[in-house]
């Protein structure tokens, strides 16, 4: 999936970010508004979350939610040049060692449903004899680099394959 069908909506803080420069400036902007608050938490003791801030500021001034959302964010963590900068989100969520990466398979998940134009190119391909690696590349343009969005798509290419089959899974 990529962002930039998304880019000129109305309500976008910024422009959509396309390469590791310009998405660490928006980090960096984000941290930046997140400082701020902080802040602004500080001034008033008795608020803690944007929802008490609203509470008590409605509708004078309502703080917004911002959410961010990072596309290859695991190239972005490993990139040494921007690595610093992201560093400073954690409270984000985001963190960056040399050797683990954050696990976000408990935070996003995506449910894939194969459309009817799947479905038979991936019985065509199969009928072929294409084996299932070779069937999830064709049909999605994902390989074993795609990490995790390659193992959903090939799991659900493979029980679709196997409720045709009545789940023999030695023919796959």
């Amino acid at each position: 999936m990529t962002f930039g069908k998304f880019d000129g909506l109305p309500h976008l803080v910024a422009p959509v970010a396309r390469d590791a420069e310009s998405t660490a400036n928006l980090l960096d902007y984000l941290v930046e508004e997140m400082e701020l608050r902080y802040q602004e938490f500080e001034r008033h003791n008795s608020i803690e979350t944007i929802a008490q801030y609203n509470l008590r500021f409605a509708p004078d001034f309502v703080m917004p939610r911002v959410i961010c959302l990072i596309d290859e964010c695991f190239d972005l963590l490993s990139d040494d040049n921007y690595s610093k900068d992201i560093g400073k989100s954690k409270a984000a969520a985001v963190t960056k060692t040399k050797q683990h990466k954050t696990d976000f398979e408990g935070s996003f998940n995506f449910k894939v449903q194969l459309d009817e134009e799947a479905r038979n190119s991936i019985l065509n391909l199969h009928q072929k004899g294409y084996q299932l690696d070779e069937i999830v590349k064709a049909v999605f343009n994902l390989s074993r680099q795609d990490g995790r969005s390659y193992k959903k798509f090939r799991n659900v290419v493979e029980e679709f394959l196997n409720s045709l089959k009545g789940g023999e899974e030695d023919d796959i």
